[in-house]
């Protein structure tokens, strides 16, 4: 018995032995398989596409705010690309090449627009909502990337990237490590484009090759990472971009992305601050009189200092016109908050556009200054008008200059304080081949792209100034063209006249909406065809021989749709029969004039096809029309004017190759 007790007591433990064996193996085969699998939280990368013009943007960003701040910083990376389009955006102007790429790497064709990982771009409220953000929260990955920046007490600044695989195994899922420099807070005092926004957060400004630090938006090219392995880049920059606004708002977002998939893998961003130096800010302190005919300006620059280091030195200059810069210098002591002003002797501005840059130098001699651009003083535009008045008649058709580039005609000052896109245009900057003139007459017009334009924002031509003496029945006519982007769009024209220099304007002719439309609702950017053409007539027979007359057409935007003007004349009875294009091959008689029955209207065409005789009332609208058709030689055409009201009207003939005016008088 007791054999057969130690036997059993053996093979007992034999068996137990072989039990725990084959539950170490397991386990440390379950520990291996454990190490080589092992993952970590994928933190998300938000690539968010906008504009500082772009109406939908301002609505909608606010809202993609609010979901990140409640799914919490420590959980995402965010970069903001400034795209070109659909208006004016100072921070793309400033870095437009990454914005470009990004959003052509996506196929980005609007904004606002965003993803998360390299995802399909949607509009913010789609592609970032707390149900993407929580299943993005979920993800891991074999990745850790850890971005580190230090600063020297002189400005120099060394950004160390550093790639880790997690795991007991090698990865080669991303390609490509991008670096990109974000600027996390950009605030303007006022919006610097036409959507009203003024704080912008995480915009990129620049991006990298991690390794070399040259500027590259294609990243640079990394390979399999070994099993527990690391890569390591790092780079010294001996300067960074002039626009930055703010060196402690900097810091550096790095991720791993897949070229072909899109995919991205991890991202990683480093800590901004610890930057030193000193924080002065400038800004304009120049005087200038109001109105268009005061030409005394004082050039002056005022320094702050913002920091908490004194600022004991600086130079400043301005320059008119790109003309030679005059310097100044500045000597003293500005504790943190104190500021100067620093004049210029006065000098008088000329007729037209003149352009006031400044620059501001050599601060404490050079000293590492925090925010550079709180130095950078935006040129000052000021518009005056010629100091001697010309006499009528007046005739613009908008042809012979720049498309796009050119803001007005010469002659003409384009004043644009909301920096709307309103400018010469021609066809070949549309997606239309057909004259984009008036009634298709000519490829050449001036185009306010309300398309594009927060609601109130405008733009003036202001015309020379005009010497009316000795005219009669004086009065404007042109040609617009306009299209309301739904039922409720009321984007204005507006026409006014000025006695004092622009000080004050009197307003001869206001339509919007259905009144202002030539063409139906369209709810793609309008360009029309030659037949989406009208011509209005304003009556400023009140300023009959009158010197210093200006006048102005003014675009106000509703952000609707396109709207275009074109063959601009000032006139009066002596003038009236001068076009731009004429088409009669003797004077247009009209009589009797004045009238209270009928009136005939005799004139000679060779060949001429879609003819029309009409007569126009003083707001410019059609009230009588005779269509003769294809006519050649001597014509006389009669029109019942019996039922009109006493005033002023003007007759048109009007062909396929112009047209020809002259007033005439009803008299009951």
């Amino acid at each position: 018995m007791l054999n057969l007790q130690n036997f059993l007591i053996s093979r007992n433990k034999l068996l137990l032995n072989k039990i725990m064996k084959k539950f170490i193996a397991a386990a440390a085969l379950s520990l291996f398989m454990f190490e080589s699998t092992a993952q970590i939280p994928k933190i998300a990368l938000i690539e968010h596409f906008t504009q500082a013009s772009c109406g939908p943007c301002a609505s909608q960003n606010p809202a993609m705010y609010s979901e990140l701040s409640t799914f919490g910083a420590a959980n995402y990376n965010k970069v903001t690309y400034q795209v070109s389009w659909p208006g004016f955006d100072p921070m793309n102007l400033e870095y437009p090449a990454g914005p470009n790429d990004r959003r052509n790497f996506y196929g980005v064709t609007g904004v606002p627009n965003a993803n998360i990982n390299g995802g399909a771009v949607a509009l913010p409220g789609t592609a970032i909502t707390s149900s993407t953000l929580g299943s993005a929260a979920s993800l891991t990955t074999p990745y850790d990337i850890d971005v580190v920046q230090s600063w020297t007490t002189s400005g120099v600044l060394t950004v160390d990237v550093t790639l880790t695989n997690t795991t007991a195994a090698p990865i080669s899922g991303a390609d490509k490590l991008h670096l990109v420099m974000v600027e996390n807070e950009i605030i303007f005092s006022s919006a610097p484009g036409s959507n009203g926004e003024t704080a912008f957060f995480s915009v990129a400004r620049e991006m990298y090759n991690a390794s070399t630090g040259a500027s590259t938006t294609s990243g640079l090219a990394i390979g399999s990472i070994p099993a527990n392995g690391t890569l390591t880049y790092s780079h010294t920059f001996a300067s960074l971009p002039s626009y930055i606004r703010n060196f402690n708002k900097i810091s550096f977002i790095a991720f791993l992305q897949n070229d072909g998939t899109k995919e991205v893998f991890q991202s990683g961003h480093s800590i901004a601050g610890g930057v030193t130096g000193i924080s002065p800010s400038a800004t304009s302190a120049s005087t200038s009189p109001s109105g268009f005919c005061n030409y005394d300006f004082t050039p002056a620059i005022e320094i702050t200092n913002d920091g908490t280091s004194a600022i004991t030195s600086a130079e400043v200059q301005y320059s008119l016109n790109g003309g030679t810069a005059l310097t100044e210098t500045y000597s003293g002591s500005l504790a943190q908050g104190q500021s100067t002003t620093i004049s210029f002797p006065i000098v008088q501005l000329t007729g037209g556009e003149s352009t006031v840059s400044y620059t501001v130098n050599s601060v404490n001699s050079g000293a590492f200054i925090i925010a550079p651009s709180n130095l950078v003083i935006a040129d000052e535009v000021y518009l005056k008008l010629s100091t001697t008045s010309s006499a009528t008649p007046v005739s613009e058709g908008f042809t012979g200059y720049t498309p796009i580039s050119t803001p007005s005609p010469t002659g003409v000052l384009a004043d644009n304080p909301d920096n709307i896109d309103a400018f010469l245009i021609d066809a070949s900057a549309t997606p239309i081949a057909a004259n984009l003139g008036g009634f298709g007459l000519s490829d050449g017009c001036f185009f306010w792209d309300f398309f594009t334009i927060s609601s109130g924002d405008k733009s003036e031509l202001i015309w020379d100034k005009m010497d009316l003496t000795g005219s009669e029945n004086t009065f404007i006519t042109f040609d617009r063209a306009y299209a309301q982007y739904d039922a409720s769009s009321n984007d204005m024209l507006k026409v006014s006249v000025s006695t004092d220099c622009g000080i004050t304007w009197t307003s001869v002719y206001e339509k919007s909406g259905t009144l202002l439309a030539t063409g139906p609702i369209s709810t793609g950017r309008f360009f029309p065809e030659s037949a989406q053409w009208a011509t209005d007539t304003v009556q400023i027979g009140d300023y009959d021989n009158m010197d210093d007359i200006i006048f102005n057409f003014e675009g106000i935007s509703a952000y609707g749709n396109s709207l275009l003007i074109d063959n601009i004349k000032l006139l009066n009875d002596a003038t009236s029969s001068i076009t731009t294009n004429s088409i009669l091959n003797n004077e247009m008689s009209v009589y009797p004039n004045p009238s209270n029955s009928v009136v005939n209207v005799e004139f000679e065409l060779q060949n001429e096809n879609d003819v029309t005789v009409s007569i126009m009332n003083t707001v410019g609208q059609t009230v009588a029309s005779n269509n003769l058709g294809s006519v050649s030689g001597v014509q006389a055409t009669q029109i019942d004017v019996s039922s009109f009201e006493s005033g002023m009207y003007i007759v048109r003939v009007k062909t396929a190759n112009g047209e020809q005016t002259k007033r005439i008088s009803v008299i009951k």
